[in-house]
């Protein structure tokens, strides 16, 4: 594997990560200073393995790494052991299974042991085998002495129990490590949260865990923006936004993705499928369909190389590697290389290391600054059509609402005024007796006057949990009998509405613009006149108009702005109707007017 290309490439960015992190410095908002692993960022096409072979080889030299920004939980080799040996508490006789656990580092079976178990067996099942010879093969002894004790706790340990003690205290997890490399570790990790967050949630049932893992894409997710201090490893598509100060570009030459062979053309105002699967089927109308997708797959190509170029802050590195097909089309690389070439990069030879200032290629290796990666990148992009300006592009910004939200007169910033005592009610029961009123003030008028009483009662009763028991027939009678008081008669009317929401706008006393948005609990409108009611179940409530909170009055002067120009021909009367009594008590227009 070391002789891979992808892996050569790996070892080779990680060595000029170490270097930089040892002798170069950045600029930050604070002056010079050292880079660190957290300035570097590490770009690719596409999630392949060498996003693994990167973090294996950054772990290698000690250097913090985040890991990938994505990755398929199920497809991690650790995770396909730790899969393997739950299946075996499962079903002990698998022999497919039971060979891949004993292979696996979580036991250490080598080839040689492994054909000794499974060969010749005489029909026995492979884990019998393993039973049989391990008082005589160390391998099957090794063997039995870990798993047998699993598979004795398998009827009433949970799945999560099962797999730390494999990992940790029977060693599974230094095995792993040892095979595999610690890169390893964060699927382990992930896998188990993933069997804790199952056991949260359901019964902890490992066959069941199981099928629930498997039914999933058990993707995770990182938000790699997060990862201060260490080495960032994602794709080019999900770095948008992102920026770093050292940034490494590895692509793969690659032939471009076939095309469908579906092609969408124009005819006059519609569009049209064309089929033709390949060039030797083509009529003159789909070879241009062909070359128009072409081009637009292209500067896809070229749209996505400029986002990946304009990551890098200061230092970009572009890197690749061929497969042993030889492919004719262009990499990534080879589109850099000519259009530095037009923007006039030096051509002096690269340094010994890449540390250095100077730019300019040596070989395939070219070294420009993070300015000339730049100016590269924009001779790809297509040169936009000019189009003319909206007018309001030029037009100063309009100020800002006044104020920014509405003013809710019923939720004034003010507290409440203080009833008798603090003592003397409970202070919960106190808002819920108000709002039992309003509710009750708002439905009766709306009933017979024979049904008002029983109806009042089951209302109660409905809200027995917020309503005292000593409290409920005595509130519900009174409630009935204020809509019988003559003085009231208008307010409960047919020419009254309740619970009218109102909205406008008005000039305040300081000259500012106010939303007034509100709710008016009793509208009255006569011939002559319109009354504004807001009922209140203050206890005690205030005998004289000059002991009125000024909130309340200030409310009221509220929605009166806000009705005067829908009736701008009739008088605006506001008053207060205290359940308390029941007294109606009238806000005169000089207080009223104080307030706007």
């Amino acid at each position: 594997l070391a002789a891979a290309p992808e892996a050569r490439l790996a070892e080779s960015i990680a060595g000029e990560i170490a270097h930089l992190l040892k002798s170069a410095s950045t600029q930050s908002r604070i002056g010079i200073r050292r880079v660190t692993a957290g300035d570097v960022m590490i770009l690719v096409r596409n999630r392949t393995k060498f996003m693994d072979l990167m973090v294996r080889a950054l772990k290698r030299r000690a250097i913090p790494v985040v890991g990938v920004d994505r990755m398929t939980l199920l497809d991690q080799i650790a995770v396909m052991d730790l899969i393997a040996f739950c299946r075996f508490l499962l079903l002990p006789d698998d022999d497919l299974n039971l060979a891949a656990l004993l292979k696996s580092p979580l036991v250490g079976v080598t080839e040689d042991e492994l054909f000794a178990l499974c060969v010749d067996r005489g029909g026995k099942s492979v884990w019998q085998r393993v039973q049989e010879l391990a008082d005589t093969m160390p391998a099957a002894q090794r063997a039995r002495d870990l798993l047998d004790p699993f598979l004795d706790r398998a009827g009433f340990a949970t799945p999560y129990e099962q797999l730390s003690e494999l990992l940790e205290a029977s060693g599974g997890r230094r095995r792993l490590y040892a095979r595999l490399g610690d890169e390893c570790g964060e699927a382990i990790d992930e896998f188990l949260n993933l069997a804790l967050a199952y056991e949260a949630r359901h019964a902890p049932n490992l066959q069941d865990m199981l099928a629930w893992m498997e039914q999933g894409e058990l993707q995770v997710k990182r938000d790699l923006d997060e990862g201060a201090g260490r080495v960032r490893i994602m794709t080019v598509h999900g770095a948008k936004g992102l920026e770093a100060p050292v940034v490494f570009l590895a692509d793969q030459r690659r032939r471009p993705q076939p095309l469908s062979g579906l092609f969408w053309i124009d005819v006059g105002d519609a569009q049209l499928p064309l089929w033709s699967p390949n060039k030797a089927s083509d009529d003159p109308v789909a070879a241009r369909a062909r070359t128009d997708a072409q081009r637009r797959q292209l500067e896809e190509e070229n749209r996505l190389l400029y986002v990946a170029l304009t990551r890098a802050e200061e230092r970009l590195y572009l890197c690749g590697w061929r497969g042993l097909q030889p492919i004719n089309e262009p990499s990534w690389h080879d589109h850099v290389r000519e259009a530095a070439g037009k923007a006039r990069a030096k051509s002096e030879p690269r340094p010994a290391s890449l540390n250095g200032p100077e730019e300019g290629w040596e070989g395939e290796t070219l070294r420009v600054s993070a300015g000339a990666a730049i100016a590269a990148a924009e001779t790809l992009a297509t040169t936009p059509t000019e189009i003319a300006l909206p007018a309001w592009l030029d037009a100063p910004i309009p100020d800002l609402p006044d104020p920014p939200r509405p003013l809710t007169p019923s939720r004034p910033s003010e507290p409440d005024p203080a009833t008798l005592s603090p003592l003397g009610e409970d202070q919960g029961w106190r808002y819920q007796r108000g709002r039992v009123i309003h509710h009750l003030l708002e439905m009766l008028p709306q009933l017979p006057r024979e049904a008002r009483s029983g109806a009042a009662e089951a209302f109660v009763a409905r809200r027995s949990s917020a309503v005292p028991v000593a409290e409920r027939e005595p509130l519900a009678r009174d409630v009935t009998a204020m809509l019988d008081v003559p003085d009231f008669a208008a307010i409960f009317g047919p020419d009254s509405r309740a619970e009218v929401p109102v909205v406008a706008t008005r000039r305040g006393p300081d000259g500012r613009t106010e939303v007034v948005s509100g709710q008016i609990d009793r509208l009255v409108v006569l011939e002559g006149e319109v009354w504004v009611v807001d009922f209140k179940s203050n206890r005690p409530a205030p005998m004289q108009v000059l002991h009125v909170s000024q909130q309340y009055v200030r409310q009221l002067s509220a929605y009166r702005s806000a009705l005067a120009s829908l009736y701008g021909d009739r008088r605006i009367r506001c008053f207060l109707l205290w359940t308390e009594g029941p007294r109606l008590m009238e806000i005169p227009e000089d207080m009223l007017n104080a307030h706007g």
